[in-house]
């Protein structure tokens, strides 16, 4: 791939401005219904909307294009201020047939708004999720996280003390003696949320409504096992993760929509939309404004006992009482942000930047970029093989610069919202909200060195007692055991190469793949396809394509069924293992010694070998499970990105390039010598790197030329 077709692939933009023929409506005035005009406040619309559309919302997988649309319609016919835009689903609460979601939709040139959010009934805003669901927008996929069952929570706290609107327990209740944590309780919280359950201090601090001063570590408590639970409390075992405020903020600039980790903003604009398929009743639109208005009084909610009833309004929190009186939402005066005639939004190509000041000199604000880059490249260069770079554009730190052999750029306009401002009045800015802004962009610039790494495969393949390296050329050269042929590479050109126990296969230029070696179960016999990705195992080798979609040929019963989408596979003597595309992994065929049960949670990377595998989560913790007769499954401690296994042995690559090995090194396969590496590939006993220098250089047993790489 050319470095035009690469900067193509990454270019993030945004759909056109969409006209208002293309839905028909021309009159928004008419298409939108207002509580105004029911003699109520001006806090709802309704929308009438078709019979199939109606529908489609209470379906997880349809309600998203539904939603988009209303979504573009309020873009067309409102100024574009709203943060959250409010579908509900005229139904009564007895009725309902879908389940609150959250779905995030960034539209307009301001990136006013945050989230969409669906109910899916009338009550819902009063007696649902409300606080749970706006809390997604910043407290959302973090952190790994499990419940009690050891299951993921996805983008919710799970089994920690957030103790907030969006799941964690209370910390004040848990004890922990002899290895064991005891939870006073006969149920912990770990994702689910109601208006009962107010924000945390945590939770407030990535709306940008409490100070960080105010933040406790963060403490996670993953695989959870031996749990009790008991009439008056809960008993369990677990690995405890300790987070810090600091640790937490990176995680969020690269999975929270809308946290910046500057400016607070403690004032929020909502629009309420009832979806329908026949005007309100009265009485309906008395339901939802009554509730609307209680979910944004900034102020005690005890004025609304008689229409709520008492005991709702002991039990739940508006907005403004779940965030300790600091926050509010606004949603009134609805028919003052219609658009008048002839007005139109900004084009959604035209999102303005995120200003972020910088009141040093230009001799500090170059300093710091210079700083910023040596960490990220020191941090990171040999991981991915790639140099990020930043020039200036203007007064503007907004030019992302990938350097991947030869040098290209990605230009500000693919970087949707980041722009450092120097030109500042404001007295009350700081170095600090830069550096924040900064932290941001990098995460921006990993994400894209990211995709850029899946269309860099790796240069070395090892597998029992041979190994393939491919060259810059795009040839191919084996060594070691030629055992069937498996080391007689084709004088053909790949792109990517794998090897099995004696067999290698390799995809060419034109996506196609071509094997070599032993036959005996099939596995030099490819199923044609566009492959992406090859992957080598004893008896069997599989390709992922362009669909994300796995095809396997050689022994089956082993390997997932054809055509699962994956991210990545592995293949075992008898079992495999997969990263789905939700970056869970799932596992096939045999589970002696439990290599086909993997743990929960999320991971970037993936080894298989005979009956063992490692992993390395998200957040660089390698985790191993299956036999561990040598120890291969013990890893160490301490935060990798890379691992591979051997027969009996491991070894991790760290973000600095150096190795850690374990297990079996009764040929000296554990025992990595002191280089820099961006690659490790481990073979039954030996292993292989690719150095920093580009070379490679193999150690262990080469009773039959493992080690000796050609030149």
């Amino acid at each position: 791939m050319n470095n035009k077709t690469l900067i193509k692939a990454l270019t993030l933009s945004l759909p056109a401005l969409i006209s208002p023929d293309v839905f028909g409506l021309t009159h928004c005035a008419s298409d939108f219904q207002f509580s105004k005009d029911h003699n109520l406040p001006d806090n709802v619309v309704s929308l009438q909307i078709s019979a199939s559309e109606f529908s489609a919302l209470a379906s997880k997988d349809a309600r998203g294009a539904v939603l988009s649309d209303i979504n573009n319609k309020v873009y067309e016919c409102f100024q574009d201020r709203f943060h959250f835009i409010n579908v509900i689903r005229n139904l009564d609460r007895n009725v309902s047939d879908g389940a609150n979601q959250t779905n995030y939709h960034r539209l307009g040139d301001s990136n006013s708004q945050l989230a969409t959010i669906f109910y899916p009934n009338r009550s819902n805003i009063a007696y649902g999720a409300s606080l749970h669901e706006i809390g997604h927008t910043w407290s959302n996929r973090i952190v790994e996280a499990n419940d009690l069952q050891g299951k993921s929570v996805g983008g919710h706290w799970g089994l920690s003390d957030a103790n907030g609107a969006v799941g964690g327990f209370d910390p004040d209740k848990l004890t922990f003696s002899s290895g064991v944590y005891r939870y006073a309780g006969s149920s912990i919280n770990t994702q689910w949320g109601t208006n009962a359950i107010p924000y945390s201090e945590l939770e407030l601090y990535m709306m940008g409504i409490s100070e960080k001063t105010a933040i406790a570590p963060l403490n996670v408590y993953r695989n959870p096992r031996d749990v009790s639970v008991g009439a008056d409390a809960i008993t369990f075992k677990a690995d405890k993760h300790v987070y810090s405020v600091e640790d937490i903020e990176e995680l969020a600039f690269s999975n929270v929509n809308g946290f910046t980790g500057s400016s607070a903003n403690t004032s929020f604009r909502s629009i309420h939309i009832v979806a329908t398929t026949s005007p309100l009743t009265q009485s309906e639109w008395e339901e939802v404004s009554t509730q609307v208005s209680w979910f944004t009084h900034p102020g005690d909610d005890g004025i609304f006992a008689d229409q709520l009833g008492d005991s709702a309004v002991e039990r739940l929190h508006n907005f403004w009482e779940a965030t300790k009186g600091k926050g509010r939402i606004n949603a009134g005066d609805l028919t003052g942000f219609l658009l008048g005639p002839g007005e139109t939004n900004l084009p959604r190509t035209s999102r303005k930047p995120v200003n972020v000041c910088w009141t040093g000199n230009t001799s500090e604000y170059d300093a710091y970029i210079n700083e910023s880059l040596s960490e990220l490249n020191q941090n990171y260069n040999q991981r991915y093989g790639f140099k990020l770079g930043c020039g200036l554009d203007g007064d503007s730190f907004g030019v992302l610069e990938i350097n991947a052999g030869a040098s290209f750029q990605i230009s500000q306009a693919t970087m949707d919202k980041v722009s450092i401002n120097t030109n500042t009045t404001n007295p009350g800015c700081t170095q600090k909200c830069y550096k924040n802004q900064v932290k941001e962009l990098i995460f921006k610039g990993l994400a894209l060195i990211g995709l850029l790494k899946n269309e860099a495969p790796e240069k070395v393949a090892a597998k029992h007692y041979h190994s393939c390296q491919l060259k810059d050329d795009n040839s191919v050269v084996c060594w070691g055991s030629n055992s069937f042929g498996g080391a007689d590479a084709p004088s053909e050109r790949f792109k990517q190469v794998t090897v099995g126990n004696f067999h290698s296969c390799g995809i060419k230029l034109n996506n196609e793949v071509q094997c070599w070696g032993y036959n005996g179960n099939g596995q030099t016999q490819p199923t044609q396809d566009a492959y992406k990705q090859i992957t080598g195992g004893d008896y069997a080798t599989c390709g992922i394509n362009n669909d994300n979609e796995t095809v396997c040929w050689g022994r089956l019963s082993y390997l997932p069924p054809q055509k699962t989408k994956v991210k990545q596979l592995k293949l075992g003597s008898y079992h495999s293992c997969a990263i789905m595309l939700d970056d869970s992994i799932q596992c096939w065929g045999s589970n002696s010694s439990g290599s086909a049960t993997p743990p929960a949670g999320k991971f970037s990377k993936l080894s298989t070998n005979y009956s063992q595998n490692c992993a390395v989560s998200f957040e660089g913790i390698v985790k191993c499970w299956g036999q561990n007769n040598y120890g291969q499954t013990n890893a160490p401690a301490g935060n990798f990105v890379d691992v591979t296994m051997g027969w009996g042995h491991a070894c991790a690559l760290r973000a600095d390039g150096s190795i850690n090995c374990w297990g079996l090194n009764e040929h000296g396969q554990a025992t990595p010598p002191n280089q820099r590496f961006a690659e490790i590939h481990a073979g039954m006993r030996h292993t292989c790197g690719v150095t920093s220098e580009n070379t490679v250089q193999c150690w262990g047993r080469n009773a039959d030329g493992e080690t000796d790489v050609p030149l």
